[in-house]
């Protein structure tokens, strides 16, 4: 018998995945779905219950820890009884010692809403994103300041570095309203956290950077001194054009980003959707008092177990605003009124990385660092107190995506950093590209104290090294996660 060829051994094909993001190079934060523990998701409900139920409350009195909230003709709370359920929570629990182990980058998140003395408090209740001095809840003299006419085209191509300020001035004006022509109107009315999201979701994320940064060009305020000292302003490639041409980059590439990361990213549920999850398990578990092992039940176990009147005003408040609800245990999200849309949360889907990018761009390029800046803006604000106003502008954006129903804390934290990264692969492209000496340096969104140094090389590329505290770091773009493969047989 004649043996039968052999089959051809199958070839393989490996085709590449799409794991890594727009941004060349970009390193991604870990998959905070994966990572988060169902205590932390426990504290990120509960924060996100807290700002509802303050949201129409008057700004001026969410300092106030007996400041009270009706319910109905009966019953009211007071901050203080919300801090306290929210202190109750393992999460904020510092003194237990139940999350010792934690990620540095979940202890990063859990350190914004601590004060000094490690413990949730009144002003940082509302935290998220980045500690500030000020409660994120007071809006940002930058953002108050804040006017623009009806943007144009948002894709509009920006003029050359090299084209006269008065050609980036209509470009600013067409592309998202900003324009120094803008900032002597009457500010806003900012009075509660539900205006101040109303607010911000109505604005261009780029425009009120852009703002800032032609306030500051025309109140003089100087270059970063390691620009100034590098080598003579006369021969200096550096200017607000300049500036204004790596803000225009870095708010392209951001929101490409955002985008991307809205529609491929690993993402947790939304919050509406996980806030119904956990109303019905919070259901169930009333009914069997048997917790099930998945994610809302445990997340509804703390919650009914260290939480229970915030569950309980939360239910009320639903009861009042939803008719007909068949859930006793009702923790929907958001909390708007009869006949009010909720805010579309695309609105500030890039509010946060732009506004990450822009603020370290404006922190790095113009003298903000140095706590007795010679330099004032306009109304006698140092380049020091510069920077805490962006930080706070950042805040405010932060905790307005969380009143909107939209984003989790999480989300902000990663996102402002993740706009942190873009700006600095940037500035070091530039600098690289200018192959001369110069050091730039600025405050962090965690208060660290962040300096790049570039260095000239022969081969006419310089290298760029980047420090925080003094100590050496890898670049953001040092390590890509490997992207996914699909391997066929063909």
């Amino acid at each position: 018998m004649r043996p039968s060829p052999a089959s051809p051994a199958p070839s393989l094909r490996v085709i590449p995945g799409a794991g890594l993001s727009p941004e060349p190079g970009l390193r991604l934060q870990s998959d905070l779905h994966n990572e988060m523990s169902h205590s932390e998701w426990a504290a990120e409900l509960a924060h996100l219950f807290a700002v509802a139920l303050m949201q129409d409350q008057p700004l001026e009195r969410l300092h106030l820890a007996h400041h009270e909230v009706a319910l109905d003709t009966h019953q009211r709370f007071n901050l203080h009884e919300v801090l306290c359920e929210l202190r109750s929570l393992s999460w904020f629990d510092t003194m237990s010692g139940l999350h010792s182990d934690i990620a540095q980058e979940a202890s990063d998140r859990r350190a914004l809403y601590l004060n000094a003395d490690n413990q949730l408090c009144l002003r940082t209740m509302f935290q998220t994103g980045v500690a500030t001095q000020t409660a994120s809840f007071v809006p940002s003299p930058l953002l108050m300041a804040d006017k623009g006419s009806v943007a144009g085209q948002s894709d509009t191509v920006p003029p050359a570095v090299s084209a006269p300020m008065s050609d980036w001035q209509i470009w600013c004006a067409s592309h998202s309203g900003a324009g120094l022509n803008h900032l002597i109107d009457n500010a806003p009315e900012i009075s509660t956290i539900n205006a101040l999201a109303k607010h911000v979701s109505d604005i261009p994320a780029a425009r009120p950077f852009f703002n800032t940064a032609l306030s500051a060009m025309r109140s003089d305020v100087a270059l970063d001194r390691g620009l100034q000292s590098a080598h003579d302003l006369c021969e200096s490639n550096w200017s607000g054009q300049r500036l204004l041409s790596l803000m225009a980059q870095a708010e392209k590439r951001a929101t490409k980003f955002a985008k991307w990361r809205a529609t491929h990213a690993a993402r947790q549920d939304r919050p509406a959707v996980m806030a119904a999850r956990v109303s019905v398990a919070l259901e169930n578990l009333q009914r069997t008092h048997k917790p099930e092992n998945n994610l809302p039940h445990q997340i509804a176990s703390e919650l009914s177990y260290a939480a229970p009147n915030l569950v309980s005003w939360m239910s009320k408040v639903n009861a009042s605003l939803r008719d007909g609800l068949c859930l006793k245990h009702c923790v929907f999200l958001p909390l708007t009124q009869e006949y009010s849309a909720p805010l579309p949360p695309s609105q500030t889907a890039a509010h946060m990385v732009v506004g990450g990018a822009l603020t370290t761009l404006i922190k790095a390029v113009l003298d903000t660092a140095t706590p007795h800046s010679p330099v004032s803006l306009e109304n006698g604000r140092s380049g020091a107190e510069l920077t805490e106003q962006l930080h706070q502008l950042c805040a405010n954006f932060a905790l307005a995506r969380v009143a909107g129903g939209g984003y989790y804390s999480s989300e902000n934290h990663v996102e402002l950093r993740m706009g942190q990264s873009i700006a600095l692969l940037l500035l070091r492209e530039t600098l690289a590209t200018d192959n001369r000496s110069a050091t730039l340096s600025f405050a962090g969104f965690d208060g660290e104290h962040v300096e790049l140094n570039a260095h000239p090389r022969a081969s006419g590329t310089g290298t760029v090294e980047y420090l925080q505290d003094g100590d050496l770091q890898e670049w953001p773009d040092s390590a890509p996660r490997q992207r996914p493969n699909l391997t066929a047989v063909v």
